[in-house]
């Protein structure tokens, strides 16, 4: 069986460990997913969800290396969570000195949601729509977003750092866009990982 690295299924609720962050998952998660799922494809579920926030940590590292690198250390993080019934979401922002009073920031997002329309059926209804084949659907997401904070009067000293540090960044993901950032009018998307599990006990797909 893998190992969960991030991920404890343990007692009433599902914890979620990430960095210096523990965060209780109830809801659809706990008290739904493993009677609508059965034994393996909710231990399936969770690895899924496990793996993408094994993901979401390497981009943030990534990140934050880069900007140690361009920024010679003049960088700090910081990281936020937050959760309902059926979404999890993890934000981290790095803030980097690209000049005197000047300020870099890059947003880091990652959401996990799971959809189920009928969630509040009891439990005997519940046993009713695995049996009729109903679905739970899981679905995570990692994005970035940037900015540059900065008065008018002194923005575009910092413009050149923060884009040599932005096209590096594009570079090592492999997503132009990044590149321009600043100017989104979304987040880059980075990764996406939906997954339909049937409540049948035959497998995800």
């Amino acid at each position: 069986m893998k190992r969960l690295r991030h991920v404890d299924p343990g007692g009433a609720d599902i914890t979620v460990r990430f960095r210096d962050k523990r965060i209780d998952l109830r809801g659809i998660w706990a008290d739904f997913a493993p009677a609508l799922l059965g034994e393996r494809q909710y231990r399936t579920l969770l690895e899924a969800l496990d793996d993408d926030i094994a993901r979401y940590g390497e981009v943030i590292g990534v990140v934050e290396e880069l900007a140690d690198h361009v920024f010679r250390g003049e960088w700090r993080g910081h990281l936020f969570s937050s959760q309902t019934a059926d979404a999890l979401k993890i934000s981290h922002t790095v803030l980097m000195g690209a000049a005197p009073d000047v300020v870099l920031r890059v947003l880091v997002e990652f959401s996990a949601r799971l959809s189920y329309r009928e969630a509040r059926l009891s439990y005997r209804e519940l046993a009713y729509r695995r049996r009729s084949g109903a679905a739970l659907v899981y679905e995570a997401q990692i994005g970035a977003s940037g900015d540059l904070i900065a008065s008018r009067e002194s923005r575009g000293r910092g413009l050149e750092l923060a884009g040599a540090f932005l096209r590096e960044l594009a570079g090592l993901f492999g997503e132009p866009a990044l590149a321009d950032m600043l100017t989104a009018p979304s987040p880059v998307g980075l990764y996406t990982n939906r997954r339909r599990f049937r409540t049948l006990g035959r497998g995800a797909r």
